[in-house]
């Protein structure tokens, strides 16, 4: 979320996108990967169904949005995630033994 947008909601889904300069009033219920395009005012006692994107300035439903758009968003932290995990290389960034290898490799200290 934005700085600019204001979000009172009662429920808000996983992966749900709400765009810039948004408000969410009360009582407002946004189910699973809905979106929230930019410039929206969701008026209160609303209801945004999963895979619905949402738009205006009184809120309203757009369009649906593809099935496929909960798997290509469950998808993006899992690909982000694998890119950190131990793969076995010794030359990644979080080599545990970096401590022993810079010992071995530094100069002694000569005063």
């Amino acid at each position: 979320m934005y700085t600019s947008t204001i979000v009172e909601a009662a429920t808000i889904g996983n992966h749900v996108k709400i765009g810039k300069n948004c408000i969410v009033e009360n009582v407002t219920i946004i189910k699973d990967c809905a979106n929230m395009a930019g410039n929206t005012i969701v008026p209160p006692n609303t209801v945004a169904p999963a895979l619905a994107l949402f738009a205006g300035p009184p809120g309203r439903f757009a369009e649906d949005l593809p099935e496929s758009m909960q798997a290509i968003v469950e998808a993006r932290p899992k690909q982000y995630y694998t890119r950190f995990q131990m793969n076995g290389d010794s030359s990644v960034w979080w080599d545990f033994n970096l401590p022993q290898k810079l010992l071995r490799y530094t100069p002694p200290l000569r005063y």
